[in-house]
């Protein structure tokens, strides 16, 4: 039982474990500059967006589900704010978050209503995501109006994402919403035969991802000043990783935990932030990252753990007389 407890204890804390160490090693590596009070606000600010668009995905990966259009939607609406913007500011801001949230609404239906698989259905809304953006502004960026500039600052982001961040977690974890979400995750068979309502669940997961995108989207916005085809066109990957090192269980259920977005976001950021600081070029980061994510994945997947599993079986039959 106490070997038991230290695993998990173990699992909790690992991705906290991984942060400090990053922390410490780039605080060498650098002597002492990513430790500056003006660096941390920097990665604070850089992690902000990519904390709403992991949580908004890990509602839909807790059930089970995949959501590949992240990076298409956040352009989408990053696009849409720009152009209404023009017209009038705030009806930029609320068409952005309807844009999220239909954009969201959509891939609910595809993949929960007409069953299409949503590795498939959320990848197809990425190309059409980058099809009508090619269209749209392949000549050039749309700029985000300039009355929206006084946002970008430090003091307003971080109640704003602290707000979210905290809705997030009390719906997770105190309303029968959260309960739903991972008990589909667990086992969507069992939900059915317990009366929720997993349809409607999984579309709402959708809805959400698709609203903490738009929101993401407008932190994007007023930071960067243009609304362009490269715009989120990393996001995707930086979620998974940020998913990944934040410790979430690619199978979703049970054991996902709503701080796996926040430390993760947090601590890939720290990561691009040290390696750069280092003089790590792009490419290398890159392929560093990558090998990471996927050491990770592999790490936390089951024939790693059958894998373990038949050395140590082996090891106790060779130790036997």
């Amino acid at each position: 039982m106490k070997k038991i407890s230290k695993e998990k204890v173990f699992e909790a804390v690992k991705p906290y474990l991984a942060l400090i160490i990053l922390i410490l090693v780039f605080a060498i590596g650098t002597k002492g500059q990513s430790l500056t009070t003006k660096n941390i606000k920097i990665v604070m600010e850089q992690s902000m967006a990519l904390m709403l668009a992991s949580a908004g995905v890990f509602f839909v990966m807790t059930t089970g589900m995949m959501d590949l259009s992240i990076s298409g939607v956040v352009c989408v609406c990053c696009f849409t704010l720009a152009k209404i913007g023009e017209i009038n500011p705030v009806l930029g801001v609320v068409m952005m978050l309807v844009t999220g949230l239909l954009l969201g609404l959509f891939n609910g239906v595809i993949t929960s209503v007409l069953k299409v698989p949503s590795f498939l259905a959320t990848l197809c809304t990425a190309y059409i995501c980058t099809g009508l953006m090619t269209h749209f502004i392949a000549s050039s960026a749309a700029m985000v109006p300039l009355s929206l500039y006084s946002f970008n600052t430090f003091g307003f982001k971080l109640p704003l994402i602290l707000i979210l961040l905290i809705l997030a977690a009390g719906l997770f974890y105190l309303r029968p919403f959260g309960h739903y979400v991972r008990m589909i995750g667990s086992n969507e068979t069992a939900a059915h035969f317990s009366a929720i309502k997993v349809t409607k669940i999984k579309v709402l997961c959708f809805v959400i991802n698709g609203g903490l995108a738009a929101v993401a989207a407008f932190l994007i916005g007023i930071r960067a000043g243009t609304a362009a085809l490269s715009t989120g066109s990393d996001l995707m990957f930086n979620v998974m990783v940020a998913l990944t090192l934040g410790g979430f269980p690619f199978g979703g259920g049970a054991k996902a935990k709503i701080s796996a977005p926040i430390i993760g976001s947090f601590t890939t950021y720290v990561l691009s932030n040290g390696m750069l600081l280092m003089g790590v070029s792009s490419t290398a980061m890159s392929l560093i990252k990558g090998g990471l994510f996927l050491g990770i994945v592999f790490l936390t997947s089951p024939t790693f753990h059958r894998l373990t599993d038949r050395i140590s079986t082996r090891k106790m039959s060779l130790s036997e007389p």
